[in-house]
Formats: structure tokens, sequence, C-alpha cells
């Protein structure tokens, strides 16, 4: 099972597109460079990695990042009671994000009600990052810029994993560009 699990694994690995993941690398990079806020968002183990992403965004780089993770217990919840839980990144995005700002979203499915309100709204005022695998679901249709890597519907094991590394990945980059 676990030489299984890695073979797997490594096949998705050589499915990433480096251009791609390159490009928006320097998106992330040119958002940050500007002054501008990247708000990062995720569901489950997705808002782990988002967590993990974020953390790294502010403090592996030379630049002055404004990284801001959507993933305050009281206001999703108290968002997820007041209006709905497909509002919860939205009413966020409301109060904080501007003109020239970036959502990164990651999730394994991409069809995540929450997080295709938050690109849709993004979308309006700035640009939209999905970073998805399975089919690529919704995020994948509507975001400006998409990391895609097809994976077996419900292998979030490997879609996780495959996600931190591609986040990784960014974040080298924009390490290595701010020296």
């Amino acid at each position: 099972m676990i030489d299984r699990y890695k073979k797997g694994l490594v096949g998705y690995i050589n499915k990433v597109d480096a251009s791609e993941v390159e490009k928006v690398a320097r998106i992330i990079k040119k958002v940050i460079v500007r002054g501008n806020k990247v708000f990062v968002a995720g569901n489950g183990g997705s808002l782990a990695t988002a967590v993990h992403f974020s953390e790294d965004l502010l403090l592996n780089n030379d630049f002055k990042s404004r990284v801001i993770l959507l993933n305050n217990a009281s206001v999703l919840t108290a968002v997820a009671n007041d209006f709905d839980y497909e509002s919860v990144f939205v009413k966020q995005l409301e109060n904080l994000f501007d003109q020239g700002d970036l959502l990164v979203t990651i999730s394994a499915s991409g069809m995540s009600q929450n997080l295709v309100a938050a690109i849709e709204y993004a979308n309006k005022n700035g640009n939209s990052v999905s970073i998805s695998g399975f089919h690529g679901g919704q995020t994948k249709k509507i975001a400006t810029r998409t990391i895609f890597v097809r994976t077996e519907v419900g292998s979030y094991e490997e879609t996780e994993d495959l996600h931190l590394m591609i986040c990784h990945m960014i974040v080298k980059y924009i390490k290595e560009a701010s020296k």
C-alpha cells in the first residue's frame, strides 16, 4: 500500500505544469511588490494547507508581504450562523479586499460553494487563483488563473500532498526573487 501511494504521488507530481506554477508565483510576487494583499482560503484539509502557505508567504521572503488568511474561527462561525456558510469568505472579502488584491483558493474538488462565491467576488475587484485537483470543479472554471492537476476523485491524501508541494514551489520562487 505504501509503495502504491508513493508511486501514485510521483505520477501526480510529474503532471504538475511547472510553467503554470511559475506564472502564478510571478502574479503573487507582483501583487506583493505592488503593496496589494494576497488572501488565501480553503476548507478542511485544504484550509490546513492554506494556513501553511500563508505563513510561508508572510515569513519567507524579503518583501513586505500583506498576506491575509481567511480562517478566523469566530468570523467564520458568525457569518455561517448569521448569514450562511456560502458567505463565510465573501463577507470577509467585502470588508478587506481592494482593487488589485488577489485571492488564492485551495480545494481538492474545486466544488466548495463558499470558494466559488469568493472567487466571483474577487474577480470583480482583482484577480483569483484556484489550486485544485480531482476534476477541477467550478473554481477551475471561474478563477482568472488556475493550477490544476487531475487526481483521482476521492484521493484527498495525494491531492492535499500535491497542493502543499505546489504551494512550496510558489514560496520558493518568491523567496529566491526577493533576494
